[in-house]
């Protein structure tokens, strides 16, 4: 799988979520629809041993990989609040945490260690010339047969920035994909659903951040939409 989510994949989500009896409460936002997305595929797979890429902060997926399982993180601290980053590295007390970031091809991730690894908007922020070593690094610590899952968020009015690159790099670097992968921006072509974007209240908080906001108030340009990615380390 390889395309851009759609507002059905979010509704197929939330119902799922809902089987639990459990509210998906916060914005259909990018990050929500990643969560839930990657929540599923550790549900459904049950891995052994998982990596959480560009974990940051938070810690949602401490309780939701099973307890057994052998749970590694890896993030570079500088990018962070130092306090707020180690609270989350405390907070995932169980898990292995690698300071660094992929694609350095670091010795602390063994190799073919992985049933699956994840990331959710996250790997927008590399550069996409580093795209390759990116998904090689990710394609050396999977085990034979093991699932690499991510969102990969996008400006629709620019898709050749991740589209193009990303795909490019992870069928370079040896993975098949789970479903067969549309390139398409705007619409999906095939039944013409409409493309899941970052909610406007997400796009105003965001930018109320800066503290000239509402003197210079900036026009939002463009709408993000995030690419969802399945793919497999051939077995």
């Amino acid at each position: 799988m390889y395309r851009l989510a759609t507002l059905n994949d979010m509704i197929d989500l939330i119902a799922w979520k809902r089987r639990n009896e459990i509210e998906v409460a916060a914005p259909w936002g990018l990050k929500r629809y990643g969560i839930l997305f990657s929540e599923r595929c550790i549900e459904e797979h049950h891995p052994a041993a998982v990596l959480e890429i560009g974990v940051g902060c938070n810690s949602y997926f401490h309780d939701a990989i099973d307890a057994d399982a052998d749970y590694w993180t890896i993030d570079k601290q500088g990018f962070y609040d130092a306090v707020l980053f180690q609270q989350g590295l405390d907070s995932r007390h169980r898990a292995t945490h690698v300071d660094g970031l992929l694609g350095s091809f670091m010795p602390e991730l063994p190799d073919r260690h992985f049933d699956l690894s994840f990331s959710i908007s996250a790997l927008e922020h590399s550069d996409p010339t580093d795209a390759p070593a990116i998904c090689e690094d990710l394609y050396r610590v999977l085990k034979p047969g093991g699932l690499t899952v991510h969102t990969i968020d996008t400006p629709l009015d620019q898709p050749g920035l991740r589209l193009e690159p990303w795909h490019a790099a992870f069928v370079a670097a040896g993975f098949e994909w789970v479903e067969e992968p549309d390139l398409s921006a705007g619409s999906h072509v095939a039944s013409e659903l409409a493309v899941l974007v970052e909610p406007l209240d997400v796009h105003v908080t965001y930018y109320k951040g800066r503290a000239d906001f509402w003197d210079t108030p900036h026009l939002l340009r463009n709408h993000q939409a995030t690419i969802t990615v399945v793919a497999q380390r051939p077995r």
